[in-house]
Protein backbone atom coordinates (compact mmCIF):
# COMPACT_ATOMS: atom_id res chain seq x y z
CA UNK A 1 0.00 0.00 0.00
CA UNK A 2 1.14 3.48 -1.11
CA UNK A 3 2.67 5.48 1.25
CA UNK A 4 0.57 8.44 0.41
CA UNK A 5 -2.81 6.68 1.12
CA UNK A 6 -2.11 7.23 4.36
CA UNK A 7 -1.76 11.25 4.38
CA UNK A 8 -3.26 12.52 6.96
CA UNK A 9 -2.82 10.37 9.79
CA UNK A 10 -1.70 12.08 12.69
CA UNK A 11 1.33 10.41 13.65
CA UNK A 12 1.55 9.01 9.91
CA UNK A 13 1.83 5.58 11.18
CA UNK A 14 -1.14 2.92 11.39
CA UNK A 15 -3.60 3.57 14.29
CA UNK A 16 -4.10 1.16 16.77
CA UNK A 17 -7.58 -0.27 17.37
CA UNK A 18 -7.19 -0.38 20.78
CA UNK A 19 -6.37 3.38 21.38
CA UNK A 20 -8.95 4.47 18.65
CA UNK A 21 -12.32 2.34 19.38
CA UNK A 22 -14.34 5.09 19.03
CA UNK A 23 -13.07 5.65 15.04
CA UNK A 24 -13.65 4.06 12.23
CA UNK A 25 -10.93 1.53 11.79
CA UNK A 26 -10.79 -0.23 9.06
CA UNK A 27 -7.75 -3.88 8.67
CA UNK A 28 -6.04 -3.23 5.79
CA UNK A 29 -3.48 -6.20 4.97
CA UNK A 30 -0.39 -3.89 6.40
CA UNK A 31 -2.22 -3.28 10.29
CA UNK A 32 -5.29 -1.64 10.91
CA UNK A 33 -5.87 1.96 9.54
CA UNK A 34 -8.09 4.79 11.08
CA UNK A 35 -10.02 5.96 7.70
CA UNK A 36 -11.21 9.14 9.91
CA UNK A 37 -7.38 10.35 10.08
CA UNK A 38 -7.49 10.20 6.35
CA UNK A 39 -7.91 13.23 3.78
CA UNK A 40 -10.02 11.88 1.46
CA UNK A 41 -12.38 10.69 4.20
CA UNK A 42 -12.21 14.21 5.70
CA UNK A 43 -13.27 15.97 2.29
CA UNK A 44 -15.96 13.18 1.89
CA UNK A 45 -17.05 13.91 5.27
CA UNK A 46 -17.19 17.77 5.07
CA UNK A 47 -19.26 17.25 1.95
CA UNK A 48 -21.69 14.84 2.99
CA UNK A 49 -25.64 15.81 3.25
CA UNK A 50 -28.92 14.98 3.20
CA UNK A 51 -29.45 15.66 -0.22
CA UNK A 52 -26.37 13.89 -1.21
CA UNK A 53 -27.42 10.96 1.41
CA UNK A 54 -30.29 10.25 -0.44
CA UNK A 55 -28.50 10.82 -4.13
CA UNK A 56 -26.22 7.57 -2.56
CA UNK A 57 -28.78 5.24 -1.39
CA UNK A 58 -31.00 6.06 -4.66
CA UNK A 59 -27.92 5.11 -7.18
CA UNK A 60 -26.65 2.72 -4.85
CA UNK A 61 -30.00 1.10 -5.68
CA UNK A 62 -30.17 1.63 -9.32
CA UNK A 63 -33.24 3.52 -8.98
CA UNK A 64 -33.67 6.73 -11.40
CA UNK A 65 -35.16 9.96 -9.89
CA UNK A 66 -38.56 9.14 -11.42
CA UNK A 67 -38.65 5.67 -9.66
CA UNK A 68 -38.04 6.70 -6.52
CA UNK A 69 -40.60 9.53 -6.97
CA UNK A 70 -43.33 6.27 -7.49
CA UNK A 71 -42.37 4.80 -4.36
CA UNK A 72 -42.58 8.04 -2.52
CA UNK A 73 -45.65 8.71 -3.83
CA UNK A 74 -44.45 12.10 -5.29
CA UNK A 75 -42.57 13.60 -8.51
CA UNK A 76 -39.26 13.35 -9.92
CA UNK A 77 -38.86 17.47 -9.63
CA UNK A 78 -39.50 16.57 -5.63
CA UNK A 79 -36.55 14.15 -5.23
CA UNK A 80 -34.44 15.90 -7.61
CA UNK A 81 -35.00 18.75 -5.04
CA UNK A 82 -34.65 17.35 -2.05
CA UNK A 83 -30.94 15.71 -3.77
CA UNK A 84 -30.06 19.20 -4.73
CA UNK A 85 -31.22 20.24 -0.88
CA UNK A 86 -33.52 22.86 -2.48
CA UNK A 87 -36.43 20.75 -0.90
CA UNK A 88 -36.64 19.83 2.87
CA UNK A 89 -37.11 15.72 3.13
CA UNK A 90 -39.86 15.72 5.69
CA UNK A 91 -39.93 13.07 8.54
CA UNK A 92 -42.63 10.95 6.60
CA UNK A 93 -40.74 10.93 3.14
CA UNK A 94 -37.48 9.91 5.38
CA UNK A 95 -39.49 6.97 7.26
CA UNK A 96 -40.69 5.90 3.21
CA UNK A 97 -36.75 6.05 2.92
CA UNK A 98 -35.78 4.20 5.91
CA UNK A 99 -38.43 1.37 5.18
CA UNK A 100 -37.06 1.48 1.45
CA UNK A 101 -33.09 1.72 1.81
CA UNK A 102 -32.94 -0.43 5.37
CA UNK A 103 -31.05 2.07 6.59
CA UNK A 104 -31.72 5.09 9.38
CA UNK A 105 -34.32 8.04 8.83
CA UNK A 106 -31.56 10.18 10.68
CA UNK A 107 -29.66 9.90 7.60
CA UNK A 108 -32.49 12.08 5.68
CA UNK A 109 -33.87 14.39 8.30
Amino acid sequence: MAAEQFKGSPSGRLASPLVEQQNMIVVTCHGYINVEALDWFREFKANETLGGNLKFYRTRDNLTQTQLAEKLGTTRQDVSGMERNSHPISKKTAKKLENLFKTSPAKFI
